[in-house]
């Protein structure tokens, strides 16, 4: 009786999002990006897992830095999507599933859309919509050993997506070993608080941080070290890990892609543009609710 119930909620939830008021005839929103708003992109889904369309502004809250801040704009609307997938090996394991997760990504782009192909190794390579470029990135090597230098590509890639008015991804196809060797430099650190680009981790199972000291002691504190960078980074920048189920990697990735291409876009002004981190909280009022949005920014200043 009681999976009964639930199978109804869930049947329930999901007729109530398809026919919720705005959800089906809502007009997209334009949403341009100011220099003097800080860009907020969150996506919402209720207590089963799907996604809410239907939140009006006066139901959303952004603390910057522990103070509420007025929304100036807002709106829910569909953004071109630039999208760069990083393709990780660490040392004697591969991942067979690229090839297949990097083309139902491609395949699952709309009009407007855009990707990129990168190795941690090598120069970043330029954005397209052209299915014949991107396949012919399939086919470049990745060494297997040593280990990936993660770190370094990961910070050119995020350099390499600049545009305010598209929705930003990096996804690091990865897998799920060794990460990296050791802390990351600051300027990556630096580099993703200060741009609105998502990081998304998609492995087939449990991602393995890995240190490289002989002793365990130390090799523990290192394994701790990265994973927290990783987390932490994943955290600050509104993106999440995404786990590869097997022969369900299609749907996730395409659901994925939905859930990037539409947001919630929230534009407030801080106190000043000073130069230091400062940390956010997006909170909905409606009960149940699971927000993905970034957890902090760089104010850089202006001129």
């Amino acid at each position: 009786m009681a999976t009964r119930k639930i199978v109804l909620a869930v049947v329930l939830a999901f007729l109530a999002l398809a026919t919720s008021p705005g959800a089906g005839d809502r007009q997209a929103t334009p949403y341009v990006s100011r220099a003097d708003l800080v860009t907020v992109r969150a996506s919402v889904t209720s207590r089963f897992g799907f996604r809410l369309t239907d939140l009006s502004r006066d139901e959303f809250e952004v603390l910057d830095n522990g103070k509420v801040r007025p929304l100036v704009q807002f709106a829910f609307a569909a953004r071109p999507v630039d999208i760069a997938i990083l393709l990780h090996r660490s040392g004697g394991y591969r991942l067979p599933a690229w090839p297949l997760s990097a083309r139902v990504m491609f395949e699952s782009l709309q009009a407007g859309d855009r990707m990129s192909i990168h190795t941690p190794g090598d120069e970043v390579q330029p954005l397209t919509d052209q299915l014949t470029l991107v396949a012919e990135l399939f086919q470049r090597p990745v060494s297997p050993s040593p280990p990936s230098p993660l770190w370094p590509g990961l910070e050119r890639v995020v350099g390499s997506l600049t545009d305010p008015d598209r929705n930003r991804a990096i996804v690091i196809l990865t897998d799920g070993h060794e990460i990296g060797a050791g802390p990351p430099p600051s300027s990556l650190t630096k580099l993703a608080r200060r741009t609105d680009v998502g990081l998304y981790v998609a492995s087939n199972g449990t991602v393995i941080v890995s240190g490289g000291s002989a002793t365990p002691s130390a090799r523990d504190r290192s394994l701790a070290l990265v994973a927290d960078y990783l987390k932490n980074l994943v955290r600050t920048t509104g993106g999440r890990e995404i786990t590869m189920p097997g022969t369900h990697a299609p749907a996730v990735y395409r659901a994925f892609l939905d859930e990037l291409r539409e947001q919630y876009l929230l534009g407030f002004q801080p106190e000043a543009f000073d130069g230091t981190f400062h940390t956010l909280t997006v909170r909905v009022k409606r009960p149940d609710t699971t927000i993905i949005a970034r957890t902090g920014y760089t104010a850089v200043k202006r001129n």
